[in-house]
């Protein structure tokens, strides 16, 4: 099934919007800038402390839709076309039995397109299941809203330090749960707005 920006708003409502996300114990991957005077460089005002070790991360799959949040799964070892398939079986088809009626009837699953989620047999299961697939360009950015709520999430994380993985993992589900309907119906309704955006910045970020 294909969206855009000119969709009527309720098909909007039906996307159950979902995505990965990388949650590290220290800090963001990849390199951090610091801003600093001349000839600064060791002062230590202006550096960033470091730790030997990443101390871990937990990767996280979930999805929500206008009406809110849904499940949140951790993620451990490869995901692949089987275990993701097992993901969907065990989570997504409960979560979309408990959505209202109304929007049960004319859900739209949103993935990207990773390997594992445009395998010949996850597509497969996701027909046999009568489940609709949203047709999601190969490059998005700053289209999934899902990306917000994860976020919100990391800047919870951020605020309560936690000291351990199993720490994260628990501040983790916590900031889910807590994550109000009105923002999720806000970022759906955000929607025609993103793709307007993108589509005036001819595709890059916005």
């Amino acid at each position: 099934m294909r969206l855009h920006r000119d969709s009527p708003f309720f098909l909007w409502n039906s996307v159950v919007w979902s995505d990965k996300s990388k949650f590290n114990l220290h800090g963001p991957d990849g390199r951090t800038y610091v801003r600093r005077l001349p000839n600064k460089e060791l002062d230590p005002k202006y550096t960033r402390k470091t730790v030997k070790f990443s101390g871990g991360s937990v990767m996280v799959w979930g999805c929500f839709t206008k009406h809110g949040v849904g499940p949140y799964v951790k993620l451990t070892g490869k995901l692949d076309s089987v275990t993701y398939q097992k993901l969907l079986t065990k989570y997504l088809v409960l979560f979309l039995e408990d959505l209202p009626l109304s929007v049960y009837t004319t859900a739209v699953f949103q993935q990207d397109n990773a390997p594992c989620n445009k395998s010949r047999s996850v597509i497969q299961w996701l027909q046999n299941q009568t489940i609709l697939l949203l047709n999601w360009p190969a490059q998005s950015p700053d289209l999934n809203p899902i990306a917000s709520l994860w976020a919100i999430i990391k800047k919870g994380d951020m605020a309560l330090k936690p000291k351990t993985v199993h720490d994260l993992w628990t501040v983790i589900q916590e900031e889910w749960q807590k994550i109000p309907n009105d923002i999720c119906v806000d970022l759906v309704t955000s929607m025609p707005r993103r793709y307007t955006s993108v589509i005036s910045q001819n595709g890059y970020p916005t």
